[in-house]
């Protein structure tokens, strides 16, 4: 059993320390301004969000999460075993106020598109693009 997780705004859900905004600032013609959340573009901006993700997940990590950037994919062996992984998995979002895309779930599925794989029970598989 498979379910795929899109965090909502990805980066803009990471705060950023009221000491270090002051790296993202820009200027525009009204004044001078800095990011309080996370921005896209900075160097260090898809390590730092990965960083928190898999610290959000941590103890679920290879055990039934793995992580890619925004994505979060939770896999089980069986339905009750994946209902109680999807309820930690949000438990914890839930507990540091990370929100999902609700229209990009891909709950309970058997197979995922995944990266450009096909994801199912038997493993891995390159998609065929028709």
């Amino acid at each position: 059993m498979l379910s795929v997780l899109d965090l909502k705004s990805g980066y803009w859900q990471a705060s950023l320390h009221p000491y270090t905004r002051k790296y993202s600032a820009f200027r525009i013609c009204r004044g001078l301004y800095q990011f309080r959340v996370l921005p896209f573009g900075l160097k260090n901006s898809p390590m730092t969000f990965v960083q928190l993700v898999n610290e959000v997940l941590r103890r679920y990590l290879d055990e039934f999460v793995q992580v890619y950037l925004d994505d979060i994919v939770i896999f089980s062996e069986n339905l009750d075993e994946h209902q109680y992984h999807l309820y930690k998995v949000f438990e914890r979002l839930l507990q540091f106020g990370l929100t999902c895309h609700t229209k990009k779930y891909r709950i309970k599925s058997t197979e995922i598109s995944f990266l450009g794989h096909l994801v199912d029970s038997e493993g891995i598989h390159k998609r065929h693009l028709q």
